[in-house]
């Protein structure tokens, strides 16, 4: 199954961590199987803990919950070397000043993705053009790419 990242309390979800994992630098610990990665972007220490929730936990959420309600809860998970090549990372734009999320729109769309990337009714996903770019890559992650 496929894992959301999230970071410290101090942060939001990582983007484009496909290319380089914002919390330690190490694109290994984000990038999907198979796409190649520079590999001066993999000489940094890891200073903070990558925190992930699996998306059958996620899928069940009602609301985004802080960091440390997560973790309290014990629904995030941190990173180990074993979920390389299976995470997904998110990004999204704060929808008003207190919250992120107040009425929910972003947590249902999302869902609804996932959903659909997992019973395979959306068939590929393109690259974002920088990952393109960077990778040097034109491979699309298909539907059997999400169920691995």
């Amino acid at each position: 199954s496929r894992i959301l990242c999230k970071t410290t309390s101090h942060g939001p979800a990582l983007p484009l961590a496909h290319m380089v994992c914002l919390s330690c630098g190490k694109p290994s610990h984000c990038a999907l199987p198979g796409f190649p990665v520079k590999a001066e972007l993999t000489d940094f220490n890891c200073r903070y803990p990558m925190y992930v929730i699996p998306v059958v936990e996620f899928l069940k959420l009602d609301q985004l919950l802080p960091h440390e309600e997560l973790r309290r809860r014990r629904i995030l998970r941190k990173w180990t070397p074993d979920l390389h090549g299976k995470v997904i990372c998110v990004s999204h734009q704060w929808l008003s000043y207190n919250s992120p999320d107040p009425t929910g729109e972003h947590l249902r769309t999302l869902n609804r993705v996932l959903s659909r990337l997992m019973d395979g009714s959306i068939q590929k996903v393109e690259l974002y053009w920088l990952q393109k770019l960077l990778f040097r890559s034109n491979r699309d992650v298909c539907t059997i790419d999400w169920k691995n």
